[in-house]
């Protein structure tokens, strides 16, 4: 797992960190399950990484990722152990293997598992080792409250922090501007107007051709004699002239359109069509894995 073992910034992360190992290592204890308890505070895997929660198997371990967890109480955090504990079961008993996650088409996340000697090739909501596990959060969680591990103002207490996130709907998103537009073509979105853009082009060329650079036909051809102080000019002047782009949306050219449109116009011209991505909140079930 990448990024595990995260400096503690508070006494509300301390706190968190010292309840969350405790109720881990007695329900691991409690299952017979190999765990080692790990926090962080980062992404891993897709656009975003939503995930707060997350199983690896060939490290066992439990991971919990403060990233997405900020403002949420304690009973929440509980929930998350308890789903990979379970996997942990899962993987102990066989009923899972080889389980993956992985990009069909470059949208969306594809589950891949043998599940009790069944493989299972689908969407991650119904994998059925995951709906196994969010069957037994509830379940996990009340065995370590009756047990007296975790009181109920610790089941209150919140991790420090703001919980505000959004899951952001790529492909319910495409699908209404398809079938809004039929057919059509995508683009980044930039954050720039074509205005702003050919600006800094123009700062580009001013100062490259400054430094020495003459382009001729598509190439750029240098004429100078400090070729090294000259490419440093370049690559500074390349980045700042870099176009950025958004990733709250998407921008498209109905294929009808485009076809009229000149190659190296289009990029422009599509953002002529800028849909920003549907949005929901963030629920449980986004979080663990």
């Amino acid at each position: 797992m990448a990024n595990t073992g995260i400096k503690i910034r508070n006494a509300g992360e301390q706190r968190t960190t010292e309840i969350m190992t405790r109720c881990h290592n007695w329900l691991a204890n409690h299952l017979n399950i190999h765990s080692k308890m790990e926090f962080g505070r980062t992404a891993y895997w897709g656009r975003d990484a939503f995930h707060a929660g997350f199983w690896q198997e060939s490290d066992k371990l439990s991971v919990l990722n403060f990233r997405n967890l900020y403002g949420a109480p304690m009973s929440r955090l509980l929930r998350i152990v308890a789903h990979e504990a379970r996997h942990a079961v899962q993987y102990r008993d066989g009923m899972l293997k080889e389980s993956g996650r992985k990009t069909k088409g470059g949208i969306g996340q594809i589950e891949i598992g043998y599940w009790n000697g069944d493989l299972y090739y689908g969407a991650y909501k119904d994998a059925p080792w995951e709906i196994d596990a969010r069957a037994y959060e509830a379940p996990y969680s009340q065995l370590i409250i009756d047990a007296g591990i975790i009181s109920q103002e610790e089941l209150d207490f919140k991790l420090p922090g703001k919980q505000d996130q959004v899951v952001t709907l790529e492909d319910e998103t495409r699908e209404q501007i398809s079938n809004q537009y039929g057919r059509v073509s995508w683009y980044k979105a930039a954050k720039q107007t074509k205005a702003e853009s050919d600006a800094a082009d123009a700062v580009f060329y001013q100062t490259i051709g400054a430094a020495g650079f003459v382009k001729k036909g598509r190439k750029w051809h240098y004429e100078g004699s400090d070729y090294a102080t000259a490419r440093k000019i370049w690559d500074t002047a390349k980045k700042a002239n870099k176009t950025t782009y958004r990733k709250d949306a998407v921008a498209f050219l109905p294929v009808d359109v485009e076809k009229s449109i000149p190659k190296d116009q289009r990029f422009w011209a599509a953002q002529d069509y800028v849909v920003e991505y549907k949005t929901r909140p963030l629920q449980d079930s986004d979080l663990v894995f």
